[in-house]
């Protein structure tokens, strides 16, 4: 039961990271492996260039907001769980810094054999400033704040590039708008565990719109979609502004 749990938490830290790396301002790696062949090679320059249009594109952004939707359904060992996450989402650009925030509500439905605090309701809400990020849960009725350091916006797959095969896969539309497709599979994934992703970036607004993770049996773990896409709205920048709860510490993860 444990390690369904811990894949739930490691799916629901991989959906995060994706849906607050959207956009891309971090410098692409275009630093070729050495001993590729030149096809490889080959593949790997579209992909900078692919990269490059994205980052561009996203930069031209000055605000946005949007609406998340992530489902996780995991089936091992004859049990089964799932996680629904809704919320929305709304970023900046300012200067160099990308800001967000993001309200989310998560259900999780856990087997009858596992303790009821695993499963249940809980709201979590993660601001970035664009130097740090505060994340805050409240899981029956316990707020919990952290603060970490912002993590450069990059793009979704760039976190993966050593410990995942990175190919850009045929383009497609998602709710009728053009889409960069970019697969990661992963190099060392255990059974059951994570070892595809399938990422969808718009191209003309350099935005992940899409991912759909699958286990290494090639069953769908994880859908998450970003739809409702609002261009430039009127977003105060006080909304980037992390304020704790009231009696609530919020812990410092910087590392000094």
């Amino acid at each position: 039961g444990c390690d369904q749990v811990r894949l739930m938490n490691r799916i629901s830290a991989v959906v995060l990271l994706a849906c607050f790396a959207v956009p891309g301002l971090a410098r692409a790696e275009e630093k070729q492996a050495e001993g590729k062949s030149a096809e490889g090679k080959q593949v790997d320059k579209k992909l900078a260039g692919v990269e490059a249009e994205l980052k561009a594109n996203f930069k031209k952004l000055k605000t946005y907001s949007a609406k998340l939707s992530s489902i996780t359904e995991i089936k091992q060992h004859g049990m089964e769980m799932s996680m629904d996450m809704k919320g929305t989402l709304e970023g900046m650009n300012a200067g160099d810094k990308h800001l967000y925030r993001m309200d989310s509500t998560v259900t999780m439905k856990m087997p009858e054999n596992m303790p009821a605090a695993a499963g249940g309701e809980r709201s979590s809400l993660s601001v970035c400033d664009g130097d740090y990020t505060y994340q805050l849960t409240d899981m029956m009725g316990t707020k919990q704040a952290n603060k970490i350091k912002a993590d450069g916006g990059q793009l979704p797959w760039e976190r993966m590039r050593e410990t995942h095969e990175l190919k850009l896969l045929p383009a497609e539309k998602v709710d009728g708008h053009d889409c960069y497709v970019v697969e990661a599979k992963s190099k060392s994934a255990g059974m059951g565990q994570p070892g595809r992703f399938v990422i969808y970036c718009r191209k003309d607004l350099g935005m992940m719109v899409k991912q759909l993770v699958y286990n290494t049996d090639g069953q769908v773990l994880n859908t998450t979609t970003i739809t409702d896409i609002k261009v430039n709205p009127d977003i105060k920048p006080d909304r980037f502004k992390f304020v704790a709860p009231e009696g609530v510490t919020v812990m410092d993860r910087t590392g000094g």
